[in-house]
């Protein structure tokens, strides 16, 4: 073989051989996706909407809460947050003030225990039922050492709870709220 007769064979291969890639990648754009790569991608998809559906709820909700601050709603099965019927007939009949004083700030007296932060939901809940007659504060004993020089022959915790009306006051624990049963 010459050099003209081996150019032209490598002409003829180089040709070949595009030729043979434009036909495979022609047949890989137009071949249809399989089933399976289908049910894939959907289910890809409709994960993506339910995440984004979840994030947007979210969005709302932390939106409306944060701009009406006593908007809350009691999901538990028990409905372990709210009042009974009987709780609210009796916020309702309060005919005098009465002061509901928690020991610390809001925030840490939630995250105390599930216990504290249900004795905060229901006393604010309270609050909201009474006509203003019942009356809830949060009083941080650490940044208000002072408060605590009233109360100087008690030994005041941070989960305690002054309940008073008038000149009568009771300061009750979280213990005093609950009936509690150990089991072993």
């Amino acid at each position: 073989m010459n050099d003209n007769e081996k150019q032209n064979e490598s002409i003829t291969e180089l040709a070949d051989n595009a030729e043979s890639t434009e036909m495979a990648s022609t047949n890989k754009v137009n071949k249809p996706l399989s089933r399976r790569t289908k049910h894939g991608l959907l289910s890809c998809l409709i994960c993506l909407c339910i995440i984004a559906a979840v994030i947007l709820v979210n969005g709302i909700a932390m939106t409306l809460t944060d701009k009406f601050s006593g908007l809350t709603m009691d999901i538990t099965s028990t409905q372990s947050f709210a009042l009974s019927e009987q709780s609210k007939e009796i916020a309702r009949s309060v005919s005098k003030k009465v002061m509901i004083t928690f020991l610390t700030d809001r925030d840490a007296y939630l995250a105390i225990d599930p216990y504290c932060k249900q004795t905060a939901y229901i006393a604010e809940e309270m609050q909201k039922t009474s006509a203003d007659l019942i009356e809830v504060t949060y009083v941080d004993l650490v940044r208000n050492p002072t408060f605590a020089n009233d109360y100087a022959e008690e030994n005041l915790s941070t989960t305690d709870i002054i309940v008073s009306c008038g000149d009568n006051q009771r300061i009750l624990k979280v213990s005093d709220l609950f009936h509690f049963e150990n089991y072993a």
